[in-house]
């Protein structure tokens, strides 16, 4: 999940390198001459050793981390199982999610030679940690030359089949995609079974607002107390790449593994964050946070959950009338849908009167006494006073949105009034 290089001279450096067939680079020939290498192969990172047989023999660490290991708040023996809630809701009931096992999820991040997914664009290394036994093993792949990307894929694409499910961080916008465009490019054939669960959506939902800015590190940093000490920036990780398969040293690239190593730990410990606090384990400080859970909670049919979420936004003397808004036409959406007409009824009258410049709660209850209490003189009421606010606010601040729904409002008195006569007479 790097970027800042130009593609065009990322990959120009790379088809330089692995093109060429006479000659040879300075820093082979300065290797050789000091006895270090004896191929065309860099040299492993710290830990890597090689995996396969001649030329399409790629990198390959697996490590192990006892369950006590964390930073920051938790260590990763703290997710000790799988709430079915932090599925996408379409997928929540499948059998593998509801399982609960951690050892179902694959943890999964890659490092890459740009933003792009064309031809151009590699994945130089894939970090996938899950937990096994008494402990949390993390593998890397990394691909020493582009000549060798097949094998390199073909061996992580079966570790991860044995996976139920993938938790990524921007993984369904960047780094899933890009793995199943690499398998496409080269015909290796894909078999889409995981269930996925892409964290950036939730931080993103609760946080968005919060912080200066939803990047792994962020969240890390304000949610997590994990603070990074000499860490690689994310622009320079494709050049770094360039550089050791240039030089065929491992110094410059054991920054960037280092990296990829922490994202991974990260996803273990964001992933038990956000399931405590979506489950109500960890309180909110803030109304932003306790709307967007209870959103997540509707959408999944618990209303109970959703709307006491919900309902303390609109008990909470610091929340802005922009979030109570939202906390009103939230709440009250769900409660039509389920037509509890009496709970919505009380919503939409405490609505119009702290929200008095919005007109939605007065079509709201105007929808209601007409099509469903059948009382047209009380939606008449509403409706006027809808078309009287909306003339107040055209003073004020004309615009052509409130041009469009006087006309609205008006029409729909004029109906009204003409359905009030016909039962008059």
């Amino acid at each position: 999940m790097f970027g800042g290089l130009a593609m065009r001279t990322l990959r120009d450096r790379l088809r330089m390198h692995h093109g060429s067939r006479s000659g040879k680079s300075p820093g082979e020939s300065e290797a050789q001459n000091k006895g270090q290498i004896r191929d065309n192969s860099p040299l492993p990172p710290k830990g890597f050793a090689w995996r396969g047989e001649g030329e399409k023999r790629y990198l390959y660490r697996r490590q192990t981390f006892p369950l006590t290991h964390g930073r920051g708040k938790y260590v990763l023996g703290d997710l000790d199982s799988i709430a079915p809630f932090m599925w996408p809701k379409e997928k929540q009931e499948r059998d593998a999610a509801a399982t609960g096992k951690r050892e179902e999820l694959l943890f999964f991040d890659t490092e890459t030679t740009g933003l792009g997914t064309g031809a151009g664009n590699l994945i130089f290394l894939i970090g996938a940690g899950y937990f096994h036994e008494d402990g949390f093993v993390l593998e890397h792949y990394l691909l020493p030359d582009a000549s060798r990307e097949v094998p390199m894929l073909r061996d992580f694409w079966l570790q991860a089949q044995s996976f139920s499910g993938i938790v990524t961080y921007n993984g369904k916008g960047f780094d899933w995609n890009q793995l199943k465009a690499r398998f496409q490019m080269n015909r290796l054939p894909w078999t889409e079974h995981h269930l996925h669960c892409d964290l950036l959506y939730p931080v993103r939902r609760l946080w968005r607002t919060l912080l200066p800015s939803c990047r792994l590190q962020t969240v890390e940093s304000a949610c997590l107390g994990i603070e990074r000490v000499d860490d690689v920036p994310g622009f320079l990780a494709p050049q770094m790449y360039v550089e050791y398969v240039h030089t065929r040293q491992p110094e410059p690239i054991e920054g960037v593994v280092r990296h990829n190593e922490q994202d991974v730990l990260t996803l273990v410990h964001l992933f038990t964050h956000l399931q405590q606090v979506l489950a109500g384990e960890i309180p909110m400080e803030h109304p932003e946070e306790k709307l967007a859970a209870g959103k997540w909670w509707l959408e999944r049919g618990d209303l109970k959950r959703g709307t006491a979420w919900i309902q303390s936004v609109l008990g909470d003397a610091d929340a802005s009338i922009w979030v109570r808004r939202q906390a009103y036409s939230e709440l009250t959406l769900w409660l039509k849908k389920r037509q509890s007409w009496e709970e919505a009824v009380g919503l939409w009258e405490s609505w119009r009167r702290e929200d008095r410049w919005n007109i939605q709660p007065y079509v709201e209850l105007a929808k209601y006494y007409e099509h469903k209490a059948l009382q047209v003189e009380k939606a008449l009421v509403c409706t006027e006073e809808a078309i009287d606010l909306i003339r107040r606010r055209k003073r004020l601040v004309p615009s052509p949105q409130l041009e469009t729904q006087l006309e609205e409002l008006q029409y729909r008195a004029e109906r009204l009034r003409r359905k009030r006569e016909g039962r008059l007479f």
